[in-house]
């Protein structure tokens, strides 16, 4: 029986989540869903978040880092992602015209392709913006490995992006985070980076320059911090064991 369990746990973790029997299995519940989440006993109720296999994130740079690297000088700002308007890229790529202007040594490696790419190719072809192109999922953990600094961004949606959030803090590089969401300021409270209101140039520039000045310990440190993090909180085997607990105590409660 706990064989055909383990397989139906992974099954239904990894594929679509529903409610079991009278367990609900969720993500955070969005706003619609609050009403009907009050006419469920809370202890009823079991949420399971998004995670991460952080054995594949490696804490040593990879062939693919170093390749892309530029000169010890520059801080490599990496974003790896969709390159559309759900991912409110405008102001990123402002402050990088900017900084461009006044001769600091940022660089931004854009991973990822989308509706937005050509257009942001066109009007900032500026030498501190490389596009690196889309990679494959099995690249991604190398492509992260190779930042100093990695920056995410959502436009006003109320999920945010939190796959690409536990992939950023596995690789364990400090992080700059623009979203609306509050469920994803983890970064801040966990001290993994610095997280700024969206659309606010004058707060990135500053986050940017503030991560400039900071030491390569003192980065390392934010870095390591939200590694601990998802290592603690995310990894998938502790995603699979609460589902598999929840599982156990509902068989428990029917055969009992």
């Amino acid at each position: 029986m706990r064989s055909r369990l383990s397989v139906l746990a992974v099954s239904l973790m990894f594929g679509t989540m529903g409610a079991l029997l009278k367990f609900a299995l969720a993500a955070p519940p969005a706003p619609s869903a609050k009403d009907v989440a009050a006419q469920v006993n809370e202890r009823n109720i079991t949420l399971i978040p998004n995670g991460v296999n952080v054995n594949l994130y490696p804490k040593e740079n990879s062939k693919l880092a170093e390749k892309n690297r530029g000169s010890t000088d520059e801080m490599k700002l990496v974003y790896l992602g969709g390159i559309d308007v759900v991912h409110d890229l405008d102001t990123l790529f402002l402050v990088l015209s900017q900084l461009e202007k006044e001769g600091s040594p940022v660089t931004l490696y854009m991973y990822g392709d989308g509706k937005r790419k050509d257009f942001f190719m066109k009007h900032y072809p500026l030498p501190n913006i490389k596009w690196m192109g889309p990679v494959k999922k099995s690249q991604v953990p190398g492509a992260l490995n190779g930042a100093d600094v990695l920056y995410m961004s959502t436009a006003r949606i109320y999920y945010g992006s939190e796959n690409k959030l536990f992939e950023y803090l596995a690789s364990g590089k400090p992080i700059i985070c623009s979203v609306y969401t509050e469920h994803n300021n983890v970064v801040e409270r966990v001290g993994a980076g610095i997280s700024i209101q969206p659309g606010d140039i004058g707060a990135l520039t500053a986050a940017v320059k503030k991560m400039q000045h900071l030491s390569t310990v003192e980065l390392k440190n934010k870095g390591k911090k939200g590694r601990l993090y998802v290592e603690q909180h995310h990894q998938w085997p502790l995603l699979a064991q609460t589902f598999m607990d929840v599982i156990d105590k509902v068989q428990r409660e029917t055969t009992g």
